[in-house]
């Protein structure tokens, strides 16, 4: 349980960073593809499918050595709630969690259809993708909002279309 919740701190604090920089540059997947060695056969399958279209191989392990396409089932899915995808790319890894079966075959295609050919190379691009809904920081349009209706440069409209009126959901 602690190991479980380690992790999912981890991919928390990627996924805060990775949505304050810009995505900009794509990269092959890294080494091959992994999933834990008590995977199901179909959580197999999808790994080895999503492996063999990026002209990887894939493999079972005790745990996620980092350095490679990791991709794992997390039974995670409070009530309320959906289930989903995360991937998190980066050159020198990825980060595959999925709620279930079916979400893990989505965000296998959603990887495969983001991937683009170079010089015969699959790539990503380098950043986050899921199919949860993802919130702008709040806190920081709020402050933003604050400092334009204060300062004495400022319209006196009021509307400020740099930054948006609420929190709204990127997709």
């Amino acid at each position: 349980m602690k190991q479980k919740l380690s992790i999912l701190a981890v991919a928390a604090a990627l996924i805060c960073s990775i949505l304050g920089s810009p995505q900009t540059s794509h990269a092959q997947p890294f080494a091959g593809f992994a999933i834990p060695k008590d995977s199901t056969a179909a959580h197999r399958a999808t790994a080895e499918r999503t492996a063999k279209y990026f002209g990887m191989t894939s493999s079972q392990l005790d745990r996620n050595p980092v350095c490679c396409v990791w991709m794992e089932i997390r039974p995670w899915r409070p009530a309320p709630g959906e289930d989903g995808y995360i991937i998190i790319h980066q050159g020198g890894g990825t980060l595959i969690m999925a709620t279930n079966q079916e979400q893990l075959d989505a965000a296998a295609d959603r990887l495969t259809a983001a991937s683009r050919n170079v010089a015969g190379k699959r790539e990503v691009p380098v950043g986050l993708m899921t199919n949860f809904k993802v919130l702008e920081n709040a806190n920081a349009t709020q402050a933003s909002s604050d400092q334009a209706a204060a300062s004495p440069d400022s319209k006196s409209s009021g509307s400020d279309k740099s930054q948006p009126e609420s929190v709204t959901p990127i997709r």
